[in-house]
């Protein structure tokens, strides 16, 4: 293995950054305006940042959903299908989702031989399907949501009221922009 040269002036010529302390964000706002301050950044650490939480919200989703066999996809369909009341086109559901229509099917399919989901014909036309939680999915359905209001409350707690409100509505903005 080769050792690193330490020297200050070395490492720029490696593109090896400096350590920098801080937060994530901070430490990549900090190493782009070392390199690349030449390039556009304002939205960079916000990017970083969203990467890290995106990561860390998936690893909370699939330590919660794990215990019962579940992943976090099955768990937003099955939990739209709840909310929803009623049966929904898999198209829809795809589209509030914002999931490829492929994944939504194959998790559809999935869901279907576990007896949690069922497809039914849409009385209001002949030509497309509805899927609509079974009996056993509605059951399982509550319980995932409990445990991922439970874990939610916990992950929460450090966080103001005012603080949940202005992080829904930032992150509501991204979402609006990317669609």
């Amino acid at each position: 293995m080769k050792k690193l040269n330490k020297d200050p002036d070395i490492r720029k010529d490696m593109f090896i950054p400096e350590p920098i302390s801080g937060r994530y964000d901070e430490q990549v706002e900090d190493a782009w305006a070392l390199r690349l301050s030449d390039l556009p950044s304002k939205a960079i650490p916000l990017l970083a940042l969203l990467d890290v939480t995106s990561t860390l919200v998936s690893n909370f989703h699939h330590k919660t959903l794990k215990r019962y066999g579940h992943n976090h996809t099955e768990y937003a369909i099955l939990c739209t299908l709840l909310l929803n009341g009623a049966g929904m086109r898999p198209s829809v559901l795809t589209g509030m989702l914002s999931r490829p229509s492929a994944g939504t099917a194959q998790t559809l399919n999935k869901l279907e031989k576990k007896g949690l989901v069922a497809r039914e014909e849409n009385p209001d036309d002949g030509r497309s399907v509805l899927v609509a939680l079974t009996k056993e999915g509605e059951d399982i359905t509550l319980q995932l949501c409990e445990a991922e209001a439970s874990a939610s409350k916990r992950l929460t707690k450090h966080l103001s009221k005012k603080e949940l409100l202005e992080l829904r509505l930032a992150m509501g903005k991204i979402i609006d922009i990317f669609n």
